[in-house]
């Protein structure tokens, strides 16, 4: 059984999916951030039975994060070459239509933090995690609220949605991205080895000199934001190079015998859960390795979801699609979620029960922003796309 090879202009529900369940991972991430002090490696050793076992989990579901918005700069990089092939679309309109796929579900999310911390201001306490006392100790002004609408990127300029430090990447690079998508198609291998070192020098650069130990979040000021953009830019060139070489990819897996298919797999997986813990390596330029291992995991999986049948017949099925239908809202609003559940939950219920609560709360308000803003705002943007043509 064979899939189509997608073309120009299509969009692949497989890879939509594949988006849903890495946005999954980033809300069991920060449900495992909820007691950081619970995955330490020090303190595994001490649990025994199921508290051990859910201690190696949290452990390691505190690093999916990282891995999942790798895959998502992928993701993007792939669909937008898609988008942009075969047609011949102005800049404006494409720029419109970027920005009211991302900019109107982040301020619904900024709005929305605002009026949760004034109707429900944050608890005084030690919540035995740095990330919770992070998410509650954001600061107020109008200075800080606009910086955060104008996705600044800066520590100051986050405080509201933590999550909101990879879109600052993603809206940036999408500015610049018909540039990067006509380079690599041009040059193929050549221009992506050229993205690569350039990417691995910037973030170098943020490394050396302390602006950024994060490569991402928490950098320190604009000039680092600069560089991160350019770092996370060469994420986006290699799923436009995997668009622009598909047809190639799934001849080749077609190919692959099936033994070979399974070492694929389970090479995919390893890689994208690889773990950087900076508690257990000295030098923070391991953090661009383990980049760059949970990249190769994410393109692995980009490649299986369009050449292998079974695996996009999985994919296929309906909760997945649902699940890359909200994922973007999922992303946006399982934080605000977070906030409520462990503000009036905290020390009535264990971590595990706030999370399921977390998830189950999560998925619903993804359903409604998703169908009440994400979508509507989407189709104003094609709309305006048209007039500006």
């Amino acid at each position: 059984m064979l899939i189509p090879t997608p073309i120009a202009g299509e969009r692949l529900r497989p890879l939509d999916a594949l988006r849903g369940i890495a946005a999954l991972m980033v809300v069991i991430h920060h449900c495992s951030l909820m007691r950081t002090d619970y995955y330490e490696v020090s303190l595994m050793a001490s649990l025994e039975g199921s508290e051990r076992g859910l201690s190696f989990l949290a452990y390691h579901a505190a690093h999916w994060g990282r891995a999942a918005v790798l895959l998502f700069f992928m993701l993007s990089g792939f669909v937008l070459t898609l988008s942009l092939e075969g047609k011949k679309t102005p800049y404006a309109a494409y720029a419109v239509k970027r920005f009211f796929r991302i900019y109107p579900v982040f301020a619904f999310s900024i709005m929305a933090s605002l009026l949760l911390f004034y109707f429900l201001p944050p608890p005084v306490g030690d919540f035995h995690s740095w990330w919770l006392d992070k998410l509650f100790g954001a600061q107020i002004s109008a200075k800080i609220v606009l910086g955060h609408l104008l996705m600044l990127g800066t520590p100051e300029s986050v405080g509201l949605s933590l999550v909101m430090w990879s879109l600052v990447y993603e809206l940036r690079v999408s500015l610049v991205f018909p540039l990067l998508r006509a380079f690599i198609t041009r040059w193929r291998g050549w221009g992506l080895a050229l993205c690569a070192t350039v990417s691995i020098v910037a973030g170098l650069g943020v490394l050396g000199d302390g602006r950024g130990e994060n490569l991402g979040y928490n950098d320190l000021d604009q000039w680092a934001v600069l560089l991160v953009t350019v770092y996370f830019g060469n994420f986006f060139a290699m799923g436009i190079l995997l668009a622009a070489r598909r047809e190639g990819v799934v001849r080749f897996w077609q190919r692959v015998p099936g033994v070979m298919r399974a070492m694929v797999y389970v090479v995919a997986l390893c890689c994208i859960f690889a773990t950087c813990d900076m508690n257990l390596y000295s030098d923070v330029r391991m953090k661009i390795v383990f980049d760059y291992v949970n990249a190769a995991g994410a393109a692995l999986l980009i490649m299986l979801a369009i050449a292998d049948a079974r695996f996009a017949a999985v994919l296929m099925r309906r909760p997945f699609l649902w699940l890359g239908r909200v994922s973007y809202s999922l992303y946006m609003v399982h934080l605000l979620v977070i906030y409520v559940v462990f503000r009036v939950l905290w020390e009535r219920c264990s971590v595990l029960e706030m999370s399921v609560v977390v998830i189950m709360a999560s998925l619903l308000a993804a359903e409604g922003v998703s169908r009440f803003v994400e979508y509507p705002m989407m189709g104003l943007g094609r709309r305006l796309a048209k007039v500006r043509r």
